[in-house]
């Protein structure tokens, strides 16, 4: 985000977050001798504390720690960015789409996860609940507090239920079995017990239905980067499509499409170093290239000679590269040759460097600038496509829908475009659509569940040698630190 006078307070909270996490630090969420409110009795008595305590879900999307030497700025490693226990790395490297160098990783892409080898990664489980325990208490103090004027309480209701349903969506998808806490209290001699996957997904659709109901469609400069009717909308449509809930993800897709949004012109701009301008984006989380509040998955991906201090870990599987039409625009932000910093031509000798976000000059280590995009139009477009596909069969609507981002892919050039005729089935269309989200939005979270959902997670780890890969593991083990913590909890099949 080029515009660094934009206010980004609501991401960085240290007094509050602080406070909260001091609750949660110790004894993680699911072990806690009690949950109090923050500072019931002189807390939540207007709209600037409500507003203030409902920005710490938003630092729990970004944070984990405070940046060490930086005093208030927190550690940009968290769960929604790309350090070790993000949901990326949970999303994207048991898939066909990327691989990682780093031998740390092989738990993931082979694999083997059991519940005692999470290592670093293992704080997810418990940050996604320390975000949850964040929403759940601005709820229970912002309801039918006559101190707060009406419309900043329905706004931070929203903000603070769409937050949880986020959170919660995140754990069912990785998880499965989880417990349902809708309050900031626990008994300590009666710890939250997992409660059936359907309950977690009814409140995930009610919590994001309610919060499109009562969050404004836009806000002014600001206040950037907050959740809107749209980002809500747009989470609802993708989670019914998940849910294979097919007339549900068509409804909400529409609304979306029928909101302030329109497609960027040109695909990088998408994930360029100004695009917190860009129209295409639902849902983001806003970066500075500074210290801990930054981009880093170009530092995470690019060789060290490409980007001066990278790493050259995450990198796209050579036959997902491969896979791409030579003239897909799409592909060009897979880069294989490169010239290095001192100017020498060089190939990736395994792999492709993922620079799908503009490489900042003006970086800070590996801290670039450029928001990290979580949702966007195209995925709504690809979601409305593929919902109609399953729901009447192969349609020229969707065919339409896939082509204006195959348009935007090939310059409009029509030899490109796909036809109804292509497809003799809805089976035939399903198949091709899963291939035209791999091409249209890899390395933006979704290629596990896209592959749970049609059913071809297990096979694709199969079909690429990993051969232990079975049913199961459609689910991660819950860590075994939480298990001890609470032995309510218990562990999900197979991986006893």
């Amino acid at each position: 985000m080029k515009n660094t006078n934009r206010n980004l307070n609501l991401f960085f909270v240290p007094v509050l977050l602080s406070l909260i996490l001091f609750i949660t630090s110790c004894e993680k969420v699911l072990e806690e001798d009690v949950f109090v409110d923050i500072a019931s009795n002189n807390f939540f008595q207007n709209d600037k504390d409500a507003i203030t305590a409902v920005n710490a879900i938003y630092a729990k999307m970004r944070a984990d720690g405070t940046v060490t030497g930086q005093s208030g700025q927190q550690e940009g490693w968290g769960m929604f960015a790309y350090g070790e226990a993000t949901i990326f790395n949970y999303q994207q490297v048991q898939t066909d789409e990327l691989f990682v160098q780093w031998a740390n990783f092989n738990v993931f892409s082979n694999f083997t996860l059991t519940p005692s080898s999470y290592g670093n990664f293992g704080s997810l489980f418990g940050d996604l609940f320390e975000g949850i325990f964040i929403a759940n208490n601005v709820l229970a103090n912002v309801e039918g507090n006559e101190k707060l004027s009406e419309e900043t309480r329905n706004r931070v209701r929203g903000e603070a239920l769409f937050g949880r349903a986020l959170f919660y969506n995140a754990a069912y998808s990785l998880y499965g079995n989880i417990p349902k806490i809708t309050k900031p209290e626990s008994d300590p001699l009666n710890l939250p017990e997992q409660v059936p996957p359907a309950e977690i997904a009814q409140l995930i659709i009610d919590d994001f239905t309610e919060a499109a109901n009562l969050l404004p469609e836009s806000y002014p400069p600001s206040d950037y980067g907050r959740f809107t009717k749209g980002t809500a909308l747009g989470q609802l449509a993708r989670f019914q499509l998940n849910q294979k809930n097919w007339s549900q993800a068509i409804e909400a897709a529409r609304e979306v499409i029928a909101l302030n949004y329109s497609l960027s012109p040109e695909y990088g701009e998408i994930f360029g170093l100004d695009n917190g301008n860009n129209p295409e984006i639902i849902l983001t989380l806003p970066s500075i290239a500074q210290p801990g509040i930054g981009n880093t998955l170009v530092a995470h991906t690019s060789q060290s000679d490409y980007i001066i201090g990278s790493w050259g870990g995450h990198l796209a599987r050579n036959s997902f590269y491969d896979s791409f039409d030579q003239d897909d625009i799409r592909r060009s932000f897979l880069i294989k040759d490169y010239t290095t910093a001192g100017g020498d031509s060089k190939t990736v000798s395994n792999g492709a460097m993922i620079i799908k976000y503009e490489p900042d000059p003006n970086r800070v280590g590996p801290w670039g600038g450029n928001d990290i995009v979580l949702h966007r139009l195209g995925e709504v477009y690809l979601t409305l496509a593929e919902a109609l596909n399953e729901e009447i069969g192969p349609n020229m609507e969707s065919i339409d829908l896939i082509n204006t981002l195959r348009d935007r892919a090939f310059n409009n050039d029509p030899t490109k475009r796909i036809q109804l005729s292509d497809f003799a089935n809805k089976e035939a269309l399903r198949d091709y659509i899963l291939l035209e989200r791999s091409w249209e939005t890899y390395a933006e979270n979704y290629r596990r569940d896209d592959l749970l959902r049609h059913g071809k997670y297990i096979q694709k780890a199969n079909e690429r040698g990993i051969a232990n890969a079975q049913q199961f593991h459609v689910l991660y083990p819950i860590p075994q630190f939480e298990i001890d913590r609470n032995p309510n909890l218990d562990q999900n099949q197979g991986y006893d």
